[in-house]
């Protein structure tokens, strides 16, 4: 698995204007290999046959029955029955171990949620209507039993105290559900029960594009008036269902609302196919390339470039490589770009969700295959675009790209899943990729099973640039700074006054950040009124050399050289394995970067790249 840093950043000539057919199919393959290899067969108990043994966390993950569309596919693509029979085994087992009395489905073994219904209800769907009729007659049958159970189920369980109260992926994923059961059911009432939840979603857009409602309930806002956003599910699973419903029920007041939508999410699409969502409110399960359960934003791009959006066929081809590059020598997506290098595993629950989005484009014959070779909107630099309705402001000035994170709509109700205070979130120069990329304030399973555990690291630390004090007292944990970003003379300032912040959310002594990005360098700095220490964790692999000296720190990373200079000199710290440290969900090695600094006193870094 290469480094990041290997791939095509802005302007190069490497960053083709397309997409290949060849090395979708292929990835949906090796995936699908992948996962067969580990599917248990041979047991004689229903229990166990058919599930999926994830090499990464050790359990049967529970939603393994949505790879009977993508292994239908398979069989369709190739004649080989044993994808067929892969299918009706995983979907066995999910009826045999997965199988709710009132009807519905369990998320996994370790978990009461119900709602994941929905989700099997459209694989599933989505099964019958492009493959059904080629199905063996008694598996049909069978599948369409399944289904409408499932749409039974759904429209029960989606009442009205429920979509009140859960977040928006859900109401959107049942638009989707319900136009499938009325195309196939045959069904006037499940068309119209979609519809009329559509309408309801729609009061989710923001006048800005972003869709709200990633923090139950739907309508909540913050305390400071920040809507709850999360691109990794947005863009994944939020806007490609509405986009399905749509095209199935011919809505296309929908369709522009979501094409419209997806333009604005794009504002976050990195040169290097990857998606920024380090301030999502839901940032415990991002990877660079999305929500950990979510299945894909290639349909969403693919819908703009059946649009005519200059950049979007440009955008598939660019997200397809990051997908290349984080597929390991196993043959499974894993969470990141690092993850072998890393020595960790990938867990199945990326392969078996992002195969489907790779199926749906390969099933879009009227996708263009190539488009024009225009700048992505991260690509250009405009200086300074803020995002007034969650917080956060992005910074693109020369070859930096800068987000900077002061919201405070985090869902889970958990201090640990914030990253704001007003500091960067991420960095991102076009020789290198990525430098920072921040992950939430304190590391914690927050949906068990969701998340991937680590093998090789006992504490899983906050890769967010902050100040932090020995009582861990948080920069990064304030959502109530004030942040302000201007732009002027070619450069682009973020300052952000707070507290630190403790896991209790109690405020204590003040700090000051300010940030600066020009055309050769980023900086940061400021002062704190108590003894603390500035923490800025760095993407570094083994690979890459750092040495500290001169009161320096230089990290090679192949022909470049990034260095940092302080008017303190920074320490690189022991973690548990060694002089590097992983985060699981961002999927980078950090070197972790930390420099004391005294109660009052002023402290400044600036970081260039060479």
């Amino acid at each position: 698995m290469a480094d990041l840093s290997s791939s095509p950043s802005s302007g190069s000539p490497s960053a083709a204007a397309s997409w290949s057919r060849d090395a979708a199919e292929g990835l949906v393959a090796r995936w699908c290999d992948a996962l067969l290899a580990r599917q248990i067969a041979g047991t004689g108990d229903r229990m166990l046959d058919g599930a999926i043994a994830c090499p990464a966390c050790g359990v049967l993950h529970g939603r393994v029955g949505d790879l009977a569309y993508p292994l239908a596919y398979r069989w369709t693509r190739t004649g080989d029955a044993k994808y067929l029979r892969a299918a009706e085994r995983a979907v066995d087992w999910t009826e045999a171990a997965m199988r709710r009395e009132d009807g519905g489905l369990y998320n996994d073994f370790q978990s009461q949620w119900w709602a994941i219904t929905v989700f099997a209800q459209i694989a599933l769907g989505k099964t019958l209507l492009r493959f059904g009729d080629r199905l063996p007659r008694e598996l049909q049958e069978r599948w369409r039993a399944f289904f409408r159970r499932d749409t039974d189920f759904v429209v029960e369980r989606f009442d009205e105290t429920f979509v009140e109260s859960t977040n928006v992926n859900y109401p959107a994923s049942f638009c989707e559900a319900m136009a499938l059961a009325g195309r196939l059911l045959d069904d006037a009432d499940k068309t119209a029960r979609a519809r009329s939840m559509a309408d309801r979603v729609m009061k989710s857009f923001l006048p800005d594009g972003l869709l709200a409602g990633e923090g139950a309930p739907m309508s909540r806002r913050s305390p400071r008036g920040h809507a709850y956003v999360d691109l990794g599910y947005n863009l994944e699973e939020t806007l490609p269902s509405l986009l399905a419903y749509a095209e199935l029920c011919g809505d296309g007041r929908m369709k522009d609302a979501v094409l419209a939508s997806a333009a604005a999410h794009a504002e976050f699409l990195l040169p290097d196919g990857g998606v920024d969502d380090s301030f999502g409110s839901r940032s415990a399960k991002w990877t660079y390339y999305g929500s950990r359960t979510s299945d894909g934003l290639l349909p969403i791009l693919g819908a703009l470039a059946k649009a005519g959006v200059p950049w979007a066929v440009k955008a598939m081809g660019l997200h397809l490589a990051l997908y290349e590059r984080c597929t390991n020598a196993a043959g499974l997506l894993a969470g990141g770009v690092q993850y072998d290098a890393a020595g960790e595993p990938a867990c199945v629950h990326h392969s078996f969700t992002r195969a489907k989005s790779v199926v749906d484009v390969l099933l879009d014959d009227s996708l263009p295959g190539r488009g024009a070779d225009a700048p992505l909107p991260r690509e250009t630099a405009y200086g300074l675009k803020p995002f007034p309705s969650i917080g956060v402001a992005l910074a693109a000035v020369g070859p930096w790209r800068v987000t900077f994170a002061g919201g405070d709509s985090f869902a889970q109700g958990m201090f640990g899943l914030r990253v704001s205070g007003g500091g960067p979130s991420l960095v991102w120069h076009e020789a290198v990729g990525p430098l920072v990329v921040g992950t939430m304030a304190d590391y914690a399973i927050v949906e068990a099973r969701n998340l991937q555990d680590l093998r090789h690291e006992r504490t899983v630390l906050s890769m967010t640039p902050r100040i932090e004090a020995d009582d861990s007292s948080s920069s990064a944990r304030d959502v109530d700074a004030e942040m302000a970003a201007t732009s002027a003379a070619g450069a682009v300032e973020c300052r952000a006054r707070g507290r630190l912040t403790g896991r209790d959310g109690m405020r204590c002594a003040a700090y000051e950040l300010v940030s600066r990005v020009d055309g050769n360098s980023f900086s940061i700095g400021g002062k704190c009124d108590a003894d603390a220490r500035f923490v800025l964790p760095l993407v570094a692999t083994a690979a890459d050399r750092v040495e500290l000296a001169d009161g320096r720190v230089r990290i090679r990373r192949g022909d470049a050289v990034v260095t940092v200079e302080s008017d303190l000199p920074f320490e690189l710290a022991k973690t548990d394995r060694g002089e590097r440290t992983f985060s699981p969900i961002a999927g980078f090695l950090y070197a972790y970067l930390t420099v004391p600094i005294r109660a009052g006193r002023a402290f400044h870094a600036r970081i260039a790249v060479g």
